[in-house]
């Protein structure tokens, strides 16, 4: 499925610091592309993108790996689905709802709205 394949190379372009693997699987050029996070003021687009993965570059360390459970895929149409899940790293994890849309042959992230994270076993 799409959408398992995109979690997977989500958590695998994070836990090997490849900030360009990642990067390619938003649509970061597209002007309706907005990411937010619970603990950020407002919604971020390509600029806030950008300099997320700059950080990232910067650091030049792989992370922790991630792992991703209780995924919930819904395709809307043809061309568009999201998906909501935990997304697990060390011993935290948080609710990450995406929008998957796609473009030609090719799908991308137009939309990622990730929660503050909690300990494991907390909600």
């Amino acid at each position: 499925m799409v959408a398992e394949a995109m979690l997977m190379a989500f958590a695998e372009s994070v836990a090997a610091a490849d900030v360009d693997g990642l990067a390619e699987l938003f649509w970061l050029d597209d002007q309706r592309f907005a990411a937010i996070g619970d603990a950020i003021a407002e919604p971020f687009g390509r600029a806030g993108v950008d300099g997320l993965l700059a950080s990232l570059r910067a650091q030049g360390q792989p992370g922790d790996p991630m792992s991703w459970r209780d995924v919930r895929a819904h395709r809307l149409g043809p061309d568009v689905g999201y998906v909501i899940a935990r997304q697990g790293r060390g011993d935290t994890w948080a609710w990450a709802t995406l929008i998957l849309l796609k473009k030609g042959h090719e799908w991308g992230l137009l939309h990622c709205n990730f929660a503050d994270p909690l300990r494991r076993g907390r909600g």
